[in-house]
């Protein structure tokens, strides 16, 4: 057998090692090297409410996720998140991205880079629901939507069985006369059960949603991200204001003098009357039925769609909703916006829906099955979601509550409430 020349053999063990190289580089087994990381691993982190072991089972997982980032997830508690968020970010120890609640999207929306060069304004709309397009203001998209937690209505089926009553109400008179067949009252005209929890701040555990369903529902943006301007009055903002009409219909349910009485500040809170089966109807957010399940497991309930306006030609329902930003001083901004791509697929927003009990933001999705009628119901509800941006939840909060109070005690006309807070809102967006 003819023997190799010393050319040929350092030939040989070039090739061998040039592919040996290749298949180290490739594989990832040579920290550094990897091609889709530009030359190295990247690390970014994401922080978020949302529990840790849910959030790194989904995201370690996951065989899709971009090679070339690793990923590190803090969990913060709800209560201080905005606080240790905006100390971080001044301080100069930003993560990477963040699963930002509904009522920080617009109030800190400057410490967040602008995604309208990474997705145009058409692929946002085509790709998640209707209600979360008040995430693009003019010049700016804030952030990607992420998980949504709609309104829906929880209902004893007990009760609504005693009154016979075969479904729950599609629309707001026929919630009106469910309420009053389940309210029950005792010989001095005292609630003893209530139909329906409406009317007051103290022991109604949604108020600010309540109202803002009823005024999105009548055509109302109240807040218009269009013209970052409020608007009660609907498209045209020159009609007249729908915050009166949606404040004498909530309080319409505690008003002692009226059919429609069903709700008093005598009652606990809405959720633990709800759990005491001493309510029949209960507006909540989808994510509260396990908490709802575990206060009182022989509860016989269930969710349906909230109540529309008959002969309106939109459904909506109110939602909470989470989103996906990256802040300006982070570090990785290109490989933040990949892994945070990655995070609106369809596959590991399913994930992320089903161990949270929320809703998918994108479209694609919603249609699909869960397993559960639960969860059906609150993905179907999703699709008709509609929020608002606003500029501080705690101000918004005190403002729909002192419409109320002052309407309530008699303090204020109806119609001076809901003027008093169309100004007072006004003047919080100046």
């Amino acid at each position: 057998m003819k023997s190799l020349s010393i050319t040929q053999i350092v030939l040989t063990i070039f090739i061998i090692g040039v592919t040996l190289l290749a298949f180290l580089i490739f594989s990832g087994a040579m920290p550094g090297l990897n091609p889709s990381g530009g030359g190295k691993t990247v690390k970014i982190e994401i922080w978020g409410t949302f529990p840790e072991s849910r959030v790194a089972s989904i995201l370690k997982n996951n065989s899709n996720s971009p090679s070339g980032i690793t990923v590190t997830y803090k969990e913060l508690a709800e209560k201080t998140f905005e606080t240790e968020l905006v100390n971080s970010l001044a301080s100069g120890k930003s993560p990477d991205i963040v699963i930002l609640p509904s009522s920080l999207t617009y109030k800190q929306q400057e410490k967040f880079l602008s995604l309208s060069n990474s997705i145009t304004e058409r692929e946002f709309l085509d790709s998640f629901v209707d209600g979360t397009d008040i995430l693009i203001i003019p010049e700016k998209i804030i952030a990607l939507p992420f998980l949504i937690d709609p309104l829906v209505l929880y209902w004893n089926r007990d009760l609504f069985r005693n009154e016979a009553i075969p479904q729950t109400p599609k629309y707001w008179d026929e919630f009106l006369v469910a309420s009053q067949k389940m309210t029950k009252k005792d010989g001095s005209g005292n609630l003893i059960k209530s139909g329906a929890a409406l009317g007051t701040d103290s022991n109604v555990s949604h108020p600010k949603e309540i109202l803002s369903l009823l005024m999105l529902q009548k055509g109302s943006p109240i807040f218009d991200s269009d013209k970052l301007k409020v608007n009660l009055a609907g498209s045209s903002n020159t009609g007249p204001s729908y915050a009166a009409d949606a404040l004498r219909f909530f309080l319409e349910f505690s008003n002692s003098q009226k059919a429609s009485y069903s709700w008093s500040p005598a009652f606990p809170n809405d959720s633990e009357a709800f759990a005491r089966e001493d309510l029949a109807m209960y507006f909540g957010l989808g994510s509260e039925f396990e908490n709802i399940k575990n206060k009182n497991p022989h509860l016989n309930f269930d969710i349906a769609p909230v109540p529309q306006i008959r002969d309106s030609k939109i459904a909506a329902t109110y939602g909470n909703y989470w989103a996906l930003a990256i802040p300006k001083a982070s570090k990785n901004p290109s490989e933040a916006y990949i892994f945070m791509n990655f995070m609106t697929q369809n596959d590991v927003q399913k994930d992320f829906a089903l161990k949270t009990g929320l809703a998918p933001a994108r479209r694609s999705i919603l249609s699909l099955k869960t397993g559960s009628p639960i969860s059906d119901t609150i993905w179907k509800e999703s699709i008709k979601m509609k929020s608002w941006l606003e500029a501080n939840t705690e101000e918004t909060s005190r403002i729909f509550s002192d419409m109320i109070k002052s309407a309530y005690s008699g303090r204020k006309t109806i119609e001076d409430a809901a003027r008093d807070g169309e100004t007072k809102l006004r003047d919080l967006y100046r």
